[in-house]
């Protein structure tokens, strides 16, 4: 959690500074509805600024509702306490008989108007229909499963990948990473994108395989095993997983040091519960009367061979995950792809599009002179304040927009 400098205590609203930006925390039930709606009244009343040029956000049509009722009273209660100022009535009775208009949304419904408001400035669709990404994905999807069966190589794929489960964990699963991850926030792991390769051969390549002879004159020094340990286990197993271990690394083989690996360790997480197989007490602090310190101490070399094979162990684990789930990410950017094209098409607009097409677009002006920006220049100059309730449910995305229109601006 991002800890804010310059906490102050806000015992009094009529004591906050409305010349800067800040963000007010309270607990549930400690007025900051309230403490919203004075705020507005104070920009209101005491900076004459006008009603339209406020912008407040909240996170639901029943709080918006609400926040735009309770104002118009507050509106209604100032009209009958300044009766004697006459420009301040003016102003007051502008701001009361324009409520209904003011711009009071929940994030999307602030998205979706300065979208259709300012769609010149974008060179944007003017009207858009408003639908369910949901809806939209399955269909898309179902039309993309048609093909499947036209492209045997894909289908063997999924065939390993579902293992013993239907198709319909496919759908599932991309459906809901489709509902879930945003590519440019999110990164999907295993990646498939060769990440995982490259971690294994790295690792791998950093082992000296010619100190063998010295990790054995460690041996005698371990406590805890016996000679049956030393014949049976080293000689019979760790060993000659070792020599063929290095046999395979330049060349590199992958596939045959992934089937060695895993064959070796089956589901096994660390390499010393192999190599000290029935002799728990060599490695396992948790255990009673342990040598763990002790032997390291003694087989420093034996020991960090033993942590590195775990760092390749988990590196071979996920470059064969990588590999088993990479159809899952190449079917994802289609399916996304996809969808944002019948969209597109066909001028429809779902509520996430709502926030990722005004980024999208600011983003963009922002590598623009000043004088370019189109759109970021329509916004700042309609809206003079904003006010963000319910702030800590603000994603990556909305804060950026937020952030780019308020924060950055020099007016």
């Amino acid at each position: 959690m991002t800890h804010l400098k310059n906490v102050e205590t806000l015992d009094k609203i009529s004591a906050f500074n409305l010349d800067r930006h800040a963000v007010i925390e309270a607990s549930a039930g400690t007025g900051k509805t309230y403490t919203l709606i004075e705020l507005v009244m104070r920009l209101i009343v005491e900076h004459r600024v006008s009603l339209d040029r406020i912008l407040l956000v909240t996170f639901t049509d029943q709080a918006a509702g609400e926040l735009k009722h309770r104002i118009r009273q507050r509106l209604q209660q100032a009209l009958e306490q300044f009766k004697t100022d006459e420009l301040l009535q003016e102003h007051l009775l502008s701001c009361y008989d324009t409520i209904n208009q003011a711009s009071i949304f929940t994030i999307h419904g602030f998205c979706h108007g300065a979208l259709t408001e300012f769609a010149f400035e974008q060179s944007a669709l003017f009207e858009s229909q408003l639908v369910n990404d949901v809806d939209i994905r399955e269909l898309v999807f179902r039309t993309l499963k048609r093909d499947w069966s036209s492209q045997p190589e894909l289908v063997q794929h999924l065939k390993i990948l579902i293992d013993d489960k239907s198709f319909n964990y496919i759908e599932e699963l991309l459906l809901e990473l489709a509902r879930t991850v945003d590519s440019e926030q999110h990164k999907l792991y295993p990646s498939g994108n060769g990440e995982e390769l490259e971690i294994l051969h790295q690792h791998l390549s950093s082992i000296d395989f010619k100190s063998l002879h010295q990790i054995e004159s460690e041996l005698p020094s371990l406590q805890g095993v016996t000679d049956n340990w030393k014949n049976k286990i080293w000689n019979g197993n760790f060993k000659p997983f070792l020599h063929a271990l290095s046999a395979l690394v330049n060349p590199f083989e992958v596939d045959e040091i992934c089937l060695l690996i895993l064959q070796t360790f089956k589901d096994k997480t660390d390499a010393k519960t192999v190599c000290f197989a029935n002799y728990p007490k060599v490695y396992n602090e948790n255990k009673d009367g342990n040598f763990s310190q002790d032997n390291r101490q003694a087989a420093p070399l034996l020991f960090n061979l033993l942590d590195q094979i775990n760092i390749i162990l988990a590196a071979a684990r996920d470059f064969q995950a990588s590999r088993k789930f990479k159809v899952i990410a190449q079917l994802l950017d289609q399916l996304n792809s996809k969808t944002h094209q019948y969209k597109s098409s066909r001028g429809l607009l779902s509520y996430d599009d709502m926030i990722n097409s005004l980024w999208g677009r600011l983003k963009a002006e922002r590598e623009l002179p000043e004088s370019d920006q189109l759109l970021t220049r329509a916004l700042r100059k309609k809206y003079h304040v904003a006010l963000i309730d319910e702030f800590q449910d603000t994603d990556n995305r909305q804060w950026s927009i937020f952030q780019h229109l308020f924060l950055q601006s020099e007016q």
